[in-house]
């Protein structure tokens, strides 16, 4: 951003910002902190003023969170994207990683359901003999604590 458009654009207050990109003030102290989030510059009076930059970079690390990236690796996409050196192979590169990581957890995701239904069909075929489930796992955290003790 030019310092004639950077002049034109309102200053926002840490509780601005934290209002217009739906963030937590402490979530975006910690960012700060974290060098995620750009430093802002500072008022005469020490006041940290954001921009519009601080609300894309805030907005950016909400979306790929939520898609299930680290805040490291928002970190280092954000890098990329500040370098301009080949930032698109190397982005392709995290997303294609990413990509792997969440096959892996869909497939334990769905190895886990197929375990629920089947202990759900277990206690809906003898509905009042008790819950083997919950007689499974209660046995398994008291082989846990007494092993422990051991």
């Amino acid at each position: 951003m030019n310092t004639k458009t950077h002049a034109r654009v309102k200053a926002l207050t840490r509780g601005e910002l934290a209002r217009l990109t739906g963030c937590n003030a402490e979530t975006i102290r910690y960012h700060e902190t974290q060098g995620v989030l750009p430093a802002p510059r500072r008022a005469e009076n020490g006041c940290r003023l954001y921009d519009r930059r601080h609300i894309s970079v805030l907005n950016f690390i909400r979306q790929f969170r939520d898609l299930g990236f680290s805040l490291n690796q928002c970190r280092s996409l954000l890098r990329l994207e500040r370098d301009h050196s080949g930032q698109c192979q190397a982005v392709a590169n995290e997303i294609n990683a990413h990509i792997e990581v969440v096959e892996e957890r869909i497939t334990v995701l769905k190895s886990v359901a197929s375990t629920l239904r089947a202990a759900a069909r277990k206690c809906s075929i003898e509905p009042n003999a008790g819950c083997h489930v919950l007689d499974a796992l209660l046995q398994v955290d008291a082989d846990k604590s007494s092993g422990a003790k051991s």
